[in-house]
């Protein structure tokens, strides 16, 4: 039965039916090469841009979804539903097959800028960090850390915001907001930066200019 199932597939992929002939090639089991020759089938459908069927065709295989051609396939299937983070994984699963490594990129690309867009810098900055020498990645960097410590700012942790800042060149701006009036504000303030950090509990009394019992 698994010789028959064989032969069958040989007909079908004869005929450019792939999809069927890999159906019975995984009908034919372990018979001679047939997880071999789905496995070709497979990378030779995503030669012809067929990634969808080349999908198909890896599934009937054994470890067939682990092919860096599968994985690539996945990526530009990712890549046309706008699945960036999902689409740079599997190019990045690729390797060098192909353009995947500069698919990779520009999904990586794509993706951390939607990050950006939708204001979550610190998984925007991951992102693009990965990338750093792409496009103007670099420059990007520099705006996730700036409006990433605007953030924490607004959320009170000074210190850390400054430490943040400093880190980026005094004169970079982005979106109206620039890196010299973040640090303005926050020495202008001085005194609440000394506040701003990690207390622990004491016994005694906490005073600066006034005082704060239980602390």
């Amino acid at each position: 039965i698994r010789e028959c199932d064989y032969n069958i597939a040989l007909s079908f992929m004869v005929e450019g039916d792939y999809l069927n002939a890999a159906a019975s090639f995984q009908a034919a089991g372990d018979y001679a090469d047939a997880n071999e020759q789905i496995i070709k089938m497979g990378q030779q459908l995503v030669k012809e841009a067929s990634y969808a069927d080349a999908v198909t065709v890896f599934s009937c295989a054994k470890s067939g979804s682990g092919d860096t051609y599968a994985h690539y396939a996945n990526g530009q299937i990712a890549l046309d539903n706008k699945k960036y983070s999902d689409a740079a994984s599997y190019f990045n699963q690729a390797g060098d097959i192909l353009d995947a490594r500069d698919l990779y990129k520009d999904a990586q690309y794509q993706y951390a800028k939607s990050e950006l867009d939708s204001e979550k810098y610190s998984s925007a900055l991951i992102a693009f960090e990965k990338i750093s020498d792409y496009k103007d990645s670099s420059n990007l960097i520099n705006a996730c850390s700036l409006m990433f410590a605007k953030e924490i700012m607004d959320a009170g942790k000074l210190n850390a915001a400054k430490t943040a800042l400093e880190k980026l060149p005094s004169d970079f701006s982005y979106n109206n907001v620039s890196v010299a009036s973040l640090l303005e504000k926050l020495n202008a303030n001085s005194d609440w930066l000394a506040y701003c950090g990690k207390w622990s509990n004491t016994s005694g009394e906490a005073t600066s200019n006034c005082k704060a019992r239980n602390y």
